[in-house]
């Protein structure tokens, strides 16, 4: 037993022979806590995905004279497209990636430059914990990026395109109409919204505590 002891003690602070000073953390104890931050984190990732989710649907009500007005039902139809693409990959695609590959390299690439040089054990954990996530995004009818469907995987890159043509589209009518600011105001709905989800999926994407905190699972072995 009380060799068992001295094992769980394997990381202590520096100043160990103060008797007031805290143990650090051993191996299962980090395990545990990573595990932990790492569940919030996808939790509250998922329900700012699910928040978001109400922005493009929400917007659609915009569009509802303009589909009923002749002159414009056109481009209502593009932005409405639009809208509802940005809610469809919103729904489908993990909460902490945009889908355009890029972006989403890199997003997770200035974090993961943090998180270089992690030992096998914290490699094992990150993949048993990204192996959960998809568990999770199964059965939330997603998938990784080598299961998604030619719809999924190439929406995100037509989604950024027509809301760049529907942005130049606005432009262009209001400066015909004699600078009518109502079709410009219409064309930059959907890129707003786009951009707005694209941010907050970037952001989501550079906070992970399985990564981050990975590397500095074995900083105090032996301390």
């Amino acid at each position: 037993m009380a060799s068992s002891a001295r094992l769980r003690r394997t990381f202590q602070y520096p100043n160990d022979s103060d008797s007031d000073s805290p143990e650090a953390m051993d191996e299962q104890e980090q395990d545990s806590l990573i595990q932990t931050l790492a569940s919030q984190n996808a939790s509250q990732n998922e329900t700012l995905a699910r928040t978001l989710l109400a922005l493009p649907l929400l917007s659609l009500i915009a569009y509802i004279r303009p589909l009923l007005n002749p002159a414009t039902t056109s481009f209502a139809i593009f932005c409405t497209t639009s809208l509802l693409a940005t809610a469809f990959l919103l729904y489908r695609l993990p909460p902490a990636q945009t889908g355009i590959l890029i972006i989403d390299a890199w997003a997770s690439g200035n974090g993961s430059a943090r998180g270089r040089g992690r030992s096998s054990a914290a490699s094992s954990l990150s993949s048993g914990l990204r192996s959960s996530r998809n568990s999770l995004g199964g059965l939330l009818g997603r998938g990784v990026m080598e299961t998604r469907s030619p719809l999924e995987k190439t929406l995100p890159y037509l989604n950024l395109g027509l809301v760049t043509l529907l942005i130049l589209m606005g432009l262009v009518r209001g400066d015909e109409r004699g600078g009518g600011f109502g079709w410009v105001s219409m064309g930059n709905i959907p890129g707003l919204v786009y951009s707005v989800v694209l941010t907050a999926k970037i952001v989501m994407a550079g906070v992970d505590p399985e990564r981050d905190l990975g590397s500095l699972r074995y900083g105090y072995k032996g301390a």
